[in-house]
């Protein structure tokens, strides 16, 4: 089951990807809710917007 990201490694992505890390965990907030994984199946929650 996947656990909630770590500072470190929200910083460490986000180094990666070229973006300050107080942007990834603003879209981790707004998008999951804050956990950004589902509790029961372990995937990654993707917020669905229909058109």
């Amino acid at each position: 089951m996947a656990t909630k990201l770590t500072p470190e490694q929200i910083a460490t992505a986000a180094t990666a990807a070229d973006f300050e890390p107080r942007a990834v965990r603003a879209v981790i907030q707004v998008e999951t809710g804050g956990s950004g994984y589902d509790a029961k199946t372990g995937y990654l929650l993707i917020q669905f917007e229909p058109a």
